[in-house]
C-alpha cells in the first residue's frame, strides 16, 4: 500500500468519514506512514513526531474497533 499523495487531505476525510470507514483506511496507510517517520527521524525532522503521534492514533483506532 502507497500513501495517498497528500495526507492532510485524507486526514481531513476520515475526521468527517464513517469511523469504519476511516479506522479501516487508516490502518491501510500504517506502514507507509511509519516508514516515512522513520526516514524523518533519521533527518532529525521536527515533523516526525506528528506522523508518530498519527500512528498512535491509529493504533489507539484500530485496537478500539477490535475490542467492540
Amino acid at each position: 500500500t502507497e500513501l495517498p499523495d497528500y495526507l492532510p487531505m485524507v486526514l481531513e476525510f476520515v475526521s468527517v468519514a464513517d469511523k469504519r470507514i476511516g479506522v479501516d483506511l487508516l490502518s491501510r496507510f500504517r506502514k507507509p506512514i511509519t516508514k516515512i517517520r522513520q526516514n524523518l527521524s533519521e533527518q532529525n525532522s521536527p515533523y516526525s513526531a506528528l506522523l508518530e503521534a498519527l500512528e498512535l492514533i491509529i493504533d489507539h483506532l484500530t485496537l478500539k474497533e477490535v475490542l467492540s
